[in-house]
């Protein structure tokens, strides 16, 4: 997951907003569009986000981005903030994110295209290793994992759905 040295300062300063507002920074995406700079913000904490820290998040860093707008060093024009909690498929943007997930299924998009999914079994010198269902073991350098989420896997014998509420509010039953 290589980056410019411009966007790994962009990164690190809305770490520092993210950081005054309480919570963690866990990645950031920067995407060029036609109408402008679309940049999408990743917030946790311990205890999870809501809607209260995506907005404080939102709010601080709009501020800081509209205090610079003559003299923005980041990107020209319009940009368009997004912040949010990395839910359930989270994506996984540094090696010690790997290492915290050991033991959970990830799906991984490399350089060259190719498509990984198995258990995350570990992460040493940034070499991310999954295993396989299959038993084998497929071993990435970090510098050529492209994008790496979390991948929510049901449970055997769990059911897809259960518990939940049908159109109209009213529960399923179960038989």
């Amino acid at each position: 997951m290589k980056e410019s040295k411009k966007t790994s300062c962009l990164k690190g300063k809305l770490a520092e907003i993210v950081a005054q507002s309480g919570v963690e920074c866990v990645g950031v995406d920067v995407a060029g569009s036609r109408s402008g700079t679309i940049l999408r913000m990743y917030i946790d904490s311990p205890d999870g986000v809501g809607h209260l820290e995506c907005e404080r998040v939102s709010r601080a860093a709009a501020e800081y981005f509209d205090s610079c707008e003559d003299d923005n060093p980041w990107f020209s024009g319009k940009y368009f903030l997004e912040v949010s909690s990395p839910g359930i498929e989270r994506q996984l943007f540094t090696p010690e994110q790997y290492v915290r997930f050991i033991g959970r299924n990830a799906r991984l998009v490399t350089t060259d295209r190719k498509k990984i999914e198995g258990e995350l079994a570990g992460c040493e010198d940034d070499i991310i290793t999954i295993k396989m269902d299959d038993g084998s073991e497929e071993r990435i350098a970090f510098e050529n994992i492209k994008r790496g989420n979390l991948a929510f896997a049901i449970e055997k014998g769990e059911r897809k759905g259960a518990g939940a509420r049908r159109k109209g509010g009213k529960a399923k039953k179960e038989r």
